[in-house]
């Protein structure tokens, strides 16, 4: 009898696509899972092709709406999903093909652009500003916790009554990556080639020098638990100030870290330039590249949004990480077949699956293991499986039943039934009997031993599915309908 864990799990492992149309999912659902492999998250791109105004994606915010804002190299965009909508920069000639270098949105919802070469902006409803900076643009910002925004990028800037106004001296900041961040005291955090530097009104001092060990700093955040994570061209740090500042190492996590995300759950995601993703769960980091099927190694920004899906820029366009009602798995987590052929679940919750030519593996804590099953897997087609009703289980091959046991196994071949040994389906009932159906019918035997009179039903009907319900009637599915069987 299967217990409610294998029912939870099977239903994790294969879900129909006409099943999700009517299954309500809560909240949250979509966000991404820390136990999930990085391979298991469902993951969706979008290019020129489905309407992005470049593939080279730069920046990414949300607006209070819930629409995504897309910077390119070409443009910027709201997305809602399904479409993608192009911001006009210039409303006298409708110029929106500009180079983004860093997008925010701001408290009231009004849109922050800053462009690489044709100026920095401010969409308030529909109605586009332009922001005077007379030297070079930002190239990333931060909205400040009483509504200022403060960016980075040959120099400092505060945006202050529809103004671009300098905070300190000219110079800093001038990486087109997530380099500036605010501190509870007022303080703002600017990378630069030369290190990281501390502005405060108008005075601007050193704080960590640029150094073989740390490298040179790229990008800032402030996670969701409060770490002030640094990353530079050799890999993520996290700061702590007392009783002195110091940046420490995250192992693991390789550089040039040019994005950073702490998710809901304390994950923590970095986008590389060149490298790839990396996650530092708990103590645990994995990277996730090209090789592994990322589109592209070289990535721009990461960005969570409001339900918990990771959102990832890169060179090769906008991609899109969550959680989902289906989870994959695969040779990642050890299930390294091509043909699964069965599928059996069991009372500790374990999933058995039955393969081609790959043998017979079992799911358990998230990973799929090869079982000994004492026949060679190499010319095994494995067709149906069953518990017995005492030890062990049954197989069947395209050419013969097996009894595994922990024993030893037993072979069945044509000759020892008496009819095709080629078995569809198995099932062992509640009374100790052994359902076998063949193509000349379905068989049952009073044990597991294959011995005594059988009883013979639905004589070369094509039988593919067996099932004992409560009451201890038998189902069989064949290729004529649905049959029940009770008692004789």
């Amino acid at each position: 009898m299967r217990t409610a864990n294998t029912h939870f799990a099977l239903r994790r492992l294969v879900v129909s696509a006409a099943a999700l149309a009517c299954l309500a999912f809560p909240d949250g659902l979509f966000a991404l899972d820390p136990t999930f492999a990085m391979s298991q998250y469902a993951k969706k791109h979008w290019q020129v092709e489905q309407g992005l105004p470049q593939n080279y994606v730069t920046s990414l915010a949300q607006e209070p709406g819930g629409l995504l804002v897309v910077g390119t190299s070409g443009g910027v965009a709201r997305f809602d999903g399904l479409k993608f909508y192009p911001v006009v920069l210039d409303e006298a000639t409708g110029i929106s093909r500009e180079w983004i270098n860093a997008l925010a949105v701001m408290p009231d919802g009004s849109l922050w652009i800053s462009s690489r070469d044709a100026g920095t902006y401010l969409q308030v409803n529909g109605k586009v500003q332009v922001l005077g900076i007379r030297s070079g643009q930002p190239s990333s910002a931060v909205v400040r916790r009483d509504g200022r925004l403060i960016a980075a990028g040959n120099g400092t800037w505060e945006l202050r009554e529809g103004s671009m106004h300098r905070l300190g001296v000219e110079g800093g900041g001038d990486l087109s990556w997530q380099g500036v961040l605010e501190l509870e005291d007022g303080r703002v955090l600017v990378c630069d080639d030369a290190g990281l530097f501390e502005v405060r009104d108008s005075s601007v001092r050193l704080l960590l020098p640029t150094d073989v060990t740390r490298g040179r700093p790229l990008s800032l955040v402030r996670g969701r638990s409060g770490t002030l994570y640094l990353g530079t061209t050799t890999g993520l740090f996290y700061l702590e100030f007392e009783p002195h500042l110091r940046a420490i190492a995250c192992p693991g996590m390789e550089g040039p870290v040019v994005s950073i995300v702490e998710d809901r759950d304390g994950v923590v995601w970095t986008a590389t330039w060149g490298k790839g993703i990396h996650r530092l769960y708990g103590k645990l980091a994995q990277r996730w590249s090209q090789q592994d099927g990322l589109d592209d190694d070289f990535v721009h920004t990461l960005f969570e949004d409001e339900e918990g899906s990771l959102w990832i820029g890169s060179r090769s366009g906008l991609s899109r990480w969550r959680s989902g009602p289906i989870v994959p798995y695969g040779p990642r987590e050890g299930l390294d077949a091509q043909f699964l052929s069965s599928i059996l679940g069991d009372n500790n919750g374990g999933i058995w699956v039955g393969t081609w030519r790959r043998g017979l593996h079992l799911l358990q804590a998230g990973r799929f293991t090869q079982q000994q099953t004492g026949f060679p897997i190499e010319t095994s087609l494995i067709r149906a499986m069953a518990f017995s009703t005492g030890d062990g289980y049954w197989i069947s091959d395209w050419f013969e039943l097996r009894h595994v046991t922990s024993r030893g196994s037993k072979r069945y071949t044509t000759q020892d039934l008496g009819f095709n040994a080629s078995i569809h389906a198995i099932l062992s009932d509640r009374g100790g009997g052994l359902w076998l159906s063949a193509d000349s019918g379905l068989f049952r035997y009073p044990d597991a031993s294959i011995s005594g009179p059988r009883q013979q039903f639905l004589a070369n009907r094509g039988i593919r599915h067996l099932l004992e319900d409560r009451n201890g009637t038998v189902w069989a599915g064949s290729t004529t309908g649905l049959a029940r069987i009770e008692g004789e």
